[in-house]
This record gives structure tokens, C-alpha cells and sequence, in this order.
């Protein structure tokens, strides 16, 4: 089985991320990108499950990249047709995860922080469980960030150390 589309997809994702901070409209433009490659994979060749993941992906990151560039009725929209395809994918622990680090990061830029810390404590467990302490310890600190906004100083530090205590 080719997965040369895949790859492609993946291949924008990776570029999209490496322009978060220097160029997010460019960051935007090729997360779209990523998710028109992954829309024209064919499910024949490369099977439901592959494909719905590499859907859910990069609809996930269009989601967050629409949130960088503020265009959050489109991330919100986008994170739904994020969840249609993890319906029909693997359910990997960790791509689940990030489509709740992307909702997370929604929800604490619409100023819902309550609803941001729950989401991402579970992330920070789902990390956790997968054994990868560095993810875990950014869903720490990017909880702890909302901890402060909601009026929590000192929860919101003790969130900071943990956090900065697994980070590679």
C-alpha cells in the first residue's frame, strides 16, 4: 500500500507547524492544505481507518490553526469535522488527545477556562498514560496558564512546576 498521500499530508502538517510563530497565515494556509490532501485520499487504496485518522489530523490542526489566525467559528467547525473522522478511525489514545489540546486551547481563547482546565487535565492524564511525559507536562502548563486566568495563582504554580518538571 502507497502512502505517499499520506505523507503529503503529513508533509504540509509538519510545515504548518514550523510556521506557527513566524508566518500564521502561512501556518493556516498550509494546514488547509493538509486537510484538501487528506479529503482526496482514497479510502480504497489506503483503508477507512488510515485515512480517517490522517483526515482527523489535519482537520485538527486546520482547527487550531484557524484559532491561531482568529477565525474561531471556523476552528469550532473545523474540530466537528475533526470528530467525524475519529469516529471512523483507529481511536488512538494520542490523536484523541490532541483534538482535546486543540479544544482546549478554543475554549480557553473564548474564555471558557472551566470548561479549558477540565479538558485539559484528561489530556494531561491520556499523555500521561501513553508514557509521553513531555505532552503531559505541556497540557500541565498550558492548564496552569488557564488556572491563572480563572484566579488560581498558587494552583496555577504548582500546575508550572509539574509541568516544567517533564518537559524535554
Amino acid at each position: 500500500i502507497s502512502t505517499s498521500g499520506i505523507e503529503r499530508v503529513e508533509d504540509y502538517l509538519r510545515q504548518s507547524f514550523a510556521e506557527r510563530a513566524r508566518n500564521p497565515r502561512q501556518m493556516w494556509v498550509l494546514a488547509n492544505w493538509a486537510c484538501l490532501a487528506a479529503d482526496n485520499l482514497e479510502v480504497e487504496q489506503l483503508g477507512l481507518e488510515a485515512v480517517s485518522d490522517a483526515r482527523a489530523r489535519a482537520w485538527t490542526e486546520y482547527a487550531n490553526a484557524c484559532r491561531v489566525v482568529e477565525k474561531l467559528e471556523e476552528a469550532e467547525a473545523s474540530l466537528t469535522t475533526a470528530s467525524k473522522h475519529v469516529a471512523l478511525g483507529s481511536h488512538a489514545p494520542l490523536l484523541l488527545a490532541r483534538q482535546s489540546d486543540v479544544y482546549a486551547s478554543l475554549l480557553r481563547t473564548l474564555g471558557k477556562n472551566e470548561e479549558a482546565s477540565l479538558v485539559l487535565e484528561r489530556v494531561e492524564h491520556v499523555y500521561r498514560t501513553a508514557g509521553d511525559l513531555h505532552l503531559a507536562g505541556r497540557a500541565l502548563v498550558k492548564r496552569g496558564i488557564v488556572e491563572r486566568y480563572r484566579g488560581n495563582p498558587s494552583f496555577a504554580c504548582k500546575l508550572f512546576e509539574q509541568g516544567i518538571a517533564l518537559l524535554d
